[in-house]
């Protein structure tokens, strides 16, 4: 594991993430929708710059900037169009502290994590958008803010929660690891954008909570290289639920659970990493927005989302 904190480390280390994927298969619950080539394509791309500063063995501090490069494009009548935002997005920082002194403990380990998200990013980017008028046989241009999922920005000043757990199992360099990140909004639960949906009590965006879990082994295969591989399993999504507030305005709460393969390359200061999560379940759960509809007109509402199959997740970090 080549993780900043772990002994033997310098005090300073920079960072480059990034992760793409096309969300263009839809769901309601967990059953898919046959809309391929006339739903909603997402294309997103994620970059997040991190500056970390070790303040020694067992405390680091990180921060992070995400850039963000979104097009997502949808049909009416026939004719596909395109919206899309670019730019920074919420900047989080983060302290980290191993509960075992690394030097003492380097077969296995823990680290907690306690931070917060800023927003810097937009999060009411507009769009052009497309209608059909079928009187006049025109296709109508109206400005509007683009879709939640490709927004910049929340708007919302999150707190973050994080836990990271290896250690070794069985035979030298085969690590068992964990993980949990939770990102919870504390203050409000809605940013005062428009959505412009039919459903009354989704017509403000929402500010969501969200979590990312992982697990699974990570072997070294040829030590001479540095090179490690490593199999798991990967839950991402958004709860129905803020952990506070109300948990007003719309959202799309769900989940994806993926195996998640990897391929690691650490060389002196250096470290390259590549997974390649592939999707073995999709769910878009009923939102609140949802069930309170629901009771208002008495027939029973539950939203869509759109997945992706797969994703691509690129690492490069460097000790300074």
């Amino acid at each position: 594991m080549n993780i900043i904190g772990s002994p033997g480390c310098d005090p300073w280390a920079m960072s480059i993430d990034y992760r793409y994927f096309n969300s263009l298969h839809d769901y309601v619950g967990r059953t898919e929708n046959a809309r391929i080539g006339t739903g909603v394509f997402n294309k997103s791309n994620f970059t997040d710059f991190g500056l970390t500063y070790l303040i020694d063995p067992r405390w680091s501090v990180t921060i992070e900037l995400p850039f963000v490069i979104n097009d997502r494009s949808q049909e009416t009548n026939g004719l596909r169009y395109h919206t899309d935002a670019v730019g920074i997005g919420d900047t989080s920082i983060e302290g980290n502290f191993w509960v075992f002194d690394p030097l003492k403990h380097p077969k296995g380990n823990i680290l907690l994590g306690l931070g917060m998200s800023m927003p810097t990013g937009n999060d009411r980017a507009m769009g052009t958008f497309l209608s059909y008028n079928k009187t006049d046989k025109v296709y109508v241009a109206t400005e509007e803010p683009v879709d939640q999922s490709i927004q910049p920005g929340t708007g919302g000043w999150d707190g973050i929660l994080d836990l990271y757990v290896y250690h070794q199992v069985a035979v030298t360099g085969l690590n068992a690891y964990g993980s949990a990140t939770y990102q919870f909004v504390p203050f409000q639960n809605t940013n005062g954008v428009p959505t412009y949906r039919s459903n009354p009590f989704e017509a403000i965006t929402g500010i969501t909570d969200s979590y990312l879990y992982r697990a699974g082994l990570e072997y070294l295969l040829l030590p001479r290289q540095g090179i490690s591989a490593s199999w798991g399993l990967r839950m991402e999504g958004v709860p129905v639920k803020n952990w506070f507030g109300d948990s007003a305005g719309f959202r799309r709460p769900g989940y994806s659970i993926d195996w998640e393969p990897g391929l690691i390359w650490s060389h002196k200061t250096y470290s390259f990493r590549l997974y390649v999560p592939f999707s073995i379940l999709h769910d878009r759960t009923q939102s609140l927005a949802d069930q309170e509809d629901t009771v208002l007109t008495g027939k029973y509402q539950h939203g869509d989302a759109f997945f992706a199959n797969y994703e691509i997740i690129l690492g490069f970090s460097k000790k300074l």
